[in-house]
């Protein structure tokens, strides 16, 4: 029902709730370049209730951050499978593997004020997260979103000459007060709320207080030209414009300086139908792998 891929390694899920795995051996690394399908040990429960510290529960989502794969349950259960470099500063945390990242025995919240406010900073039962259930990852953004809104994402702090990484729930106040709804990064950061306001921020690498700075003061604020409820998925969050993939197909890519709105759709649409099969087709949905563009047509 779902395939992702990253370079070498590949992950899909069945109807059955299981994940198959192509090129990842059972901590994460290349498996020496079989490349052959097989059941992925971790994830291979008949009935689809995957084990974890908050019980058995069927896979909601799963993606790649570059080789890692982020396995997120229904009940807010997270695994890190593969490179766990950017965890390492929890305790006992290897180098490769598969951990998760919700189990409160072992992965204890380590937010930093300035972006936390006055979210809570209890321990809570989803480890990491404290008391916060996460429902999506947004990949290159590195941000989970909750079920309640609540961006929860990495930033860094220097220690000793040595960056330590965390995850930490943003003030809504960065956001006006809103709960974010869909989160992009091309280049820059683009947070859209659910009144359709897309807040753009540089995308840096995230030193605390520069990203404290950076929310505080966005480069820009603007307005989708349609109902949120409209947008399928921003496709570009660039210096100049961000593009947005409207659900009734369209491609629109609005300029920040003066806010004007060009259809961009004719450009993939000649392209489905350069061979005259295509007249008509609608996109579907959108992917963004490596420097390639993958648009679906329905």
């Amino acid at each position: 029902v779902d395939v992702k891929s990253a370079c070498a390694f590949t992950l899909a899920l069945t109807e059955n709730g299981q994940l198959w795995s192509r090129g990842m051996n059972d901590d994460g690394n290349l498996d020496d370049g079989t490349e052959v399908w097989r059941l992925n040990p971790h994830f291979n429960a008949e009935n689809g209730l995957i084990p974890s510290s908050l019980g058995p529960s069927k896979i909601r989502s799963f993606c790649f951050e570059l080789h890692r794969a982020i396995i997120i349950l229904e009940n807010g259960a997270v695994f890190a499978y593969g490179p766990l470099q950017e965890f390492q500063g929890w305790p006992n945390v290897p180098e490769n593997g598969f951990i998760e990242l919700t189990d409160t025995a072992k992965m204890k919240p380590c937010f930093i004020d300035g972006l936390r406010g006055e979210l809570s900073d209890a321990e809570g039962q989803f480890g990491i997260f404290g008391t916060f259930h996460v429902v999506k990852y947004f990949r290159r953004a590195k941000a989970f979103l909750t079920a309640d809104g609540i961006v929860i994402t990495q930033s860094y702090t220097e220690v000793e000459k040595k960056y330590k990484y965390s995850f930490t729930p943003i003030d809504p106040k960065f956001f006006g007060g809103e709960k974010i709804v869909h989160i992009n990064h091309h280049v820059w950061d683009g947070y859209v709320t659910e009144s359709g306001r897309v807040i753009i921020t540089r995308g840096m690498y995230k030193e605390h207080n520069e990203f404290v700075t950076e929310l505080t003061t966005p480069q820009y604020v603007m307005q989708l030209p349609f109902d949120v409820s409209e947008l399928n998925t921003l496709i570009l969050t660039k210096k100049t414009h961000f593009t947005a993939l409207n659900e009734d197909g369209r491609i629109l890519s609005i300029r920040y300086d003066d806010g004007s709105v060009r259809d961009a759709t004719d450009y993939v649409s000649e392209l489905v139908n350069a061979d005259g099969e295509g007249e008509g087709l609608k996109i579907k949905n959108f992917a963004h792998v490596s420097i390639s563009f993958i648009f679906l047509f329905n």
